[in-house]
């Protein structure tokens, strides 16, 4: 279970709170979470002062699973028809994009593979591989997750050969190793690209590790209480 970032700490002075799942009881399905607040006040809280927690969705069944990607790779790996990259939503680099801005120029030039051509082979439920292929001599591979805004689905792929040797992506002249667009239906497509790679493609070993959930629940919980209730920690 996530709160999907929607929890929200009201209080009656300025400050900021973080709040994390910290056990769950499989008898009777009950998670438990931990509000941690800081907030800055010169006196102590007066009687009628109250905090407010409020919940406005949440994700469940969220779950991360490895799989084994090598099976799915169509035979045959080749240049394939690209297209410019759609409006960025996101990206990762390595260690020598140095610059937020310059990164984003480079990666907003890039060519990806051609959404049109989908593969569309199932991965698990919400992961779809769309495609994979040759483009300026780097290889990318395409995944689709399905309605990330209401699931939170994503993952990373790694690239090895058969004797374990692995490959990381945007290594020397991308240094982009990945780059994700949004598409209909919240779907997001995210395309991982690999500088090297064996020579011998059929030598590939793709592996993925995927997190997803069931679609959010949304509604309005909330529980206020007196603020002089919390024992204050720390200096």
């Amino acid at each position: 279970m996530d709160l999907f970032d929607s929890a929200i700490l009201q209080l009656p002075y300025d400050g900021s709170g973080t709040c994390m799942q910290t056990g769950y009881d499989p008898e009777t399905k009950t998670a438990s979470f931990a509000v941690h607040m800081e907030f800055d006040m010169d006196e102590r809280p007066a009687e009628s002062d109250k905090v407010s927690f409020r919940v406005s969705r949440f994700i469940s069944n969220k779950k991360t699973q490895t799989v084994d990607l090598t099976t799915l790779i169509p035979d045959g790996i080749n240049a394939a028809e690209s297209m410019p990259v759609p409006t960025i939503r996101g990206w990762s680099g390595s260690p020598a994009s140095d610059r937020h801005d310059a990164a984003k120029e480079k990666t907003r030039r890039m060519m990806v593979l051609n959404t049109n051509n989908s593969l569309e082979i199932p991965v698990i439920d919400g992961v779809t591989l769309t495609g994979i292929g040759i483009v300026d001599g780097s290889l990318h591979i395409q995944i689709r997750y399905a309605d990330i805004l209401h699931t939170d689905n994503h993952g990373f792929l790694t690239l090895s050969d058969k004797s374990g040797n692995s490959y990381e992506e945007g290594l020397r002249k991308q240094e982009v190793g990945s780059v994700s667009w949004f598409g209909e239906n919240h779907d997001s497509w995210e395309e991982y690209i690999f500088d090297e790679y064996p020579e011998d493609l059929t030598q590939i070993v793709l592996q993925g590790e995927f997190t997803t959930a069931d679609p959010a629940v949304e509604g309005d919980w909330y529980v206020t209480f007196p603020l002089s209730l919390i024992q204050a920690q720390g200096n």
